[in-house]
């Protein structure tokens, strides 16, 4: 029997949280350090500058040399000191990079098992929207990619499905290894969901509507089964939606502690995730931890 172990970890490969140094990301630290105290992994804490050192107040006539690395180290000390009071079994390192926001943290998540970044709201809306540098990430991460919402707390949402949202068109392994993986570790239902949708044109009738329902959830069926089998103890429910995709999603996971999806895109792009994608929708605007696990090979 596989346990969650055997497809979460790959050799001594930490979980990799990102912090910025400008904003809160207590959510997100929070969230890579029980995920690592709960696998056993290591945890990376680091930031990227792009410039080293700056002046500041950049108006006067002697300006003061400011090292915004030193800064940040110690920032980052701070941050590590604090967590080691809260998770004292976990390993803990820091590091600082002078690179690209994106392309420092893309090299971090090469030898990873799993980045984790914040969410930053903008606007006094429900739903918060997802920075840039989180979609960049998510899109272009060798390694699977979870963006945490700057108010979540695991203990108000403890005991909840994971919920996946599966393509049942493209390759699904990763995917579905890393969510059952998740879900034998928290001991949590989890509910596979292929979200569809018609042509504006097409009027569907009842009789459509169920009949194509119906293959929706067979096709989810089969692709779950070899993982209902490698992981029994999952309760593991297939589902569908007739909705537009990224909608449904975000109205399934309204109540899921994790909404896990998948990359399906080859190459890098440097904004990331295409504008028209389901995943960036979703990162966009669902109010629960999102993963977006890389399932093609990256040329």
């Amino acid at each position: 029997m596989t346990t969650s172990a055997d497809v979460t970890k790959t050799g001594t490969k930490p979980i990799v949280a990102a912090v910025d140094g400008a904003t809160d990301n207590s959510s997100a630290v929070d969230w890579a350090a029980n995920e690592a105290a709960r696998s056993g992994l290591p945890l990376r804490v680091v930031t990227v500058t792009e410039t080293a050192v700056m002046q500041t107040p950049p108006y006067v006539l002697e300006p003061i040399e400011f090292d915004h690395a030193a800064h940040l180290r110690s920032v980052l000390d701070g941050t590590a000191s604090n967590l080691r009071r809260t998770h004292a079994d976990v390993q803990i390192d820091t590091g600082v990079r002078v690179d690209d926001p994106v392309l420092g943290l893309v090299a971090e998540a090469q030898d990873a098992t799993m980045l984790v970044v914040g969410k930053r709201g903008l606007g006094a809306v429900k739903r918060l929207t997802v920075g840039s540098t989180s979609i960049a990430l998510a899109g272009r991460s060798p390694a699977p990619t979870v963006v945490v919402p700057d108010t979540w707390t695991a203990a108000d949402n403890d005991g909840e499905s994971i919920l996946v949202g599966l393509d049942i068109n493209q390759e699904s392994d990763e995917l579905l290894g890393f969510a059952f993986a998740r879900a034998a570790e928290l001991g949590v239902p989890l509910v596979v969901m292929h979200v569809w949708d018609t042509h504006p044109a097409v009027v569907p009738s009842d009789a459509d509507v169920k009949r194509w329902g119906d293959e929706a959830r067979a096709a989810v069926e089969a692709a779950i089964a070899p993982w209902r089998e490698k992981f029994p103890d999952v309760q593991a429910l297939a589902a569908q939606r007739h909705a537009h995709h990224a909608q449904g999603l975000l109205d399934a996971g309204d109540h899921a502690q994790l909404v896990v999806l998948g990359r399906h895109t080859v190459g890098h792009s440097p904004l990331g995730l295409p504008l028209r994608s389901t995943t960036r929708k979703v990162l966009h605007y669902c109010e629960r931890p999102v993963a977006v696990v890389p399932t093609a090979v990256d040329s």
